[in-house]
């Protein structure tokens, strides 16, 4: 772990909750273009969040969730997600797996010049930079942006005291 990654980590005080698999496709392969945007309806309240926020993974995974997110993917963008995405039983479920950074968000109906586009377009897009996965620290995640409580921080920090810096 890096000493700028374990710094973002002790500073961020927010999280979103996300269905699996599309909390693994933020925090996977930062290096690619995967899971670059996350959608959110038109309702969202916080269209106006900036920063770091914690990747929650929910608890909940169904077989149809998964598979709409694997279709949805392999539609999108013509290659077959099944042999790139961890089987659903083997997604971690109920905690903390990544941090990610917003620093925009577009409006429904418009798409962003950075193919490929994981924009819906009847949503908010939630430009992401800086994803990158943390230790799992487990804990019930909320609707929204939700504040991390001290025990899950606390917890998160202690994981970042025993990861070797690079």
């Amino acid at each position: 772990m890096t000493p700028e990654l374990a710094g973002r980590i002790s500073r961020c005080e927010w999280a979103l909750s996300l269905t699996q698999p599309w909390a693994w496709l933020v925090v996977s392969r930062p290096g690619d273009h995967w899971k670059n945007i996350e959608n959110r309806k038109k309702g969202f309240s916080h269209k106006s969040f900036r920063g770091d926020f914690f990747v929650h993974a929910a608890k909940k995974c169904t077989r149809q969730d998964y598979a709409d997110c694997i279709d949805w993917c392999s539609a999108r963008f013509g290659f077959d997600f099944h042999k790139e995405v961890p089987g659903r039983l083997s997604l971690e479920k109920g905690c903390i797996i990544g941090i990610a950074n917003i620093y925009d968000v577009v409006p429904p109906t418009s798409t962003p010049d950075d193919p490929p586009s994981w924009h819906m377009e009847d949503q908010y897009g939630f430009l992401l930079r800086d994803r990158a996965e943390v230790p799992f620290v487990g804990c019930l995640g909320m609707l929204g942006f939700w504040r991390v409580r001290p025990g899950i921080k606390e917890s998160l920090e202690f994981c970042v005291r025993q990861e070797p810096l690079t």
